[in-house]
């Protein structure tokens, strides 16, 4: 029994040695198992964060082509309206200018009328009537009752319209 205890002795030294050696390699495993772990679960965030980000990037592509789109269209429809305001600006200075010259035509046909008057009352001094002085205002009045007046334009005689 003597000669048993020192084997038994000598077979828990190598069993315990053993088991310490096992005991080390599990949790080296353990450790290159979580560094794997951990490993793959941040190379799947990134990748997660990289398609969040790429679709994030997709569709700020798509708004800011539609903004450019809009952007295009209102520079096109502003342009469309600085062309009619030129127009029409250059519209109203032509009634404005036409105007003016009917106002002219309007003054001298006044004019005219006060001197046919001021013949027709010194005329009537003489014994005239008041048939010369109408005479004299029709001339410068079409059938069509549109004022007219010598040399103005598009009208070459009086009582005639352009």
């Amino acid at each position: 029994m003597t000669a048993t205890l020192p084997v038994i002795v000598s077979l828990g030294d190598n069993l315990k040695t053993e088991i310490d050696r096992q005991k080390e390699e599990l949790d080296h495993y353990i450790r290159v198992q979580e560094d794997q772990i951990v490993k793959g679960a941040r190379e799947m965030k990134q990748r997660h964060m990289a398609s969040l980000l790429s679709s994030i990037e997709k569709g700020v592509c798509r708004k800011l082509r539609e903004k450019e789109l809009e952007i295009e269209n209102m520079n096109c429809k502003n342009r469309e309206l600085v062309e009619r305001l030129k127009q029409v600006a250059m519209e109203a200075q032509s009634w404005h200018y036409r105007a003016k010259y009917k106002k002219s035509v309007a003054n001298v046909l006044k004019t005219k009328l006060k001197q046919a008057i001021a013949q027709g009352a010194d005329q009537g001094k003489e014994g005239c009537g008041d048939s010369e002085i109408d005479d004299a205002a029709s001339s410068y009045i079409d059938q069509n009752n549109h004022l007219s007046i010598l040399g103005g334009p598009g009208n070459q005689y009086p009582g005639t319209t352009a």
